[in-house]
């Protein structure tokens, strides 16, 4: 006797809508929670970036914000990595309108895009601009709005940090560093 399955087709779905956005986060459940980094955003030219879990920075223009920023590498060599953190807005808003990771590689690039769910499917879009409200945060996550770093060294390893310079449409650039993780790491 052949029966109904309703619940097999759920799984289907749920399996295809994984491997569509695996390239877009880190899907490995820890119980570990992130460690916790503080890396607040500074023109180009200061040099005080903090290590992860330093503590705050002091910061000469504390009007706009970025902490907690991470590099996720790609599993498989060639894929594009990630790039997750929060930007806290000033007094005024702003649009973070570019990234690019520093001191890496020539041809590494910054995508900022979105993760929507649109008619039962996600899809992932790069898009021009990502409004930071004024004193409200936007956060870089796995789901939503998130960097996708291409063209990354295919030796490079987790561990340590990296220079990202976020520019911003009125505030202009900013560079904060961000942990460099292995996918899966949970970190």
């Amino acid at each position: 006797m052949i029966r109904n399955r309703p619940h097999l087709s759920i799984s289907v779905l749920a399996f295809a809508c994984t491997m569509t956005l695996s390239a877009c986060g880190d899907s490995a459940e820890t119980d570990t929670p992130p460690a916790e980094t503080d890396m607040t955003a500074t023109a180009p030219a200061q040099t005080d970036m903090q290590a992860p879990g330093a503590g705050p920075a002091v910061v000469p223009d504390a009007e706009l914000s970025a902490s907690n920023f991470r590099l996720i590498l790609p599993a498989v060599s060639g894929r594009p990595g990630v790039l997750y953190g929060s930007i806290t807005g000033g007094a005024e808003g702003d649009r973070l309108t570019g990234a690019a990771l520093e001191d890496v590689a020539a041809d590494a690039r910054v995508e900022i895009h979105e993760t929507q769910m649109s008619g039962g499917r996600m899809s992932m879009e790069e898009r021009a601009a990502l409004d930071v409200p004024a004193g409200e945060t936007v956060t870089l996550e796995e789901g939503g709005w998130h960097g996708m770093v291409f063209d990354l060294p295919a030796d490079m390893k987790a561990g340590g940090t990296v220079p990202v310079q976020l520019t911003f449409e009125t505030a202009g650039p900013r560079t904060v560093d961000a942990a460099v993780e292995a996918r899966g790491s949970g970190q």
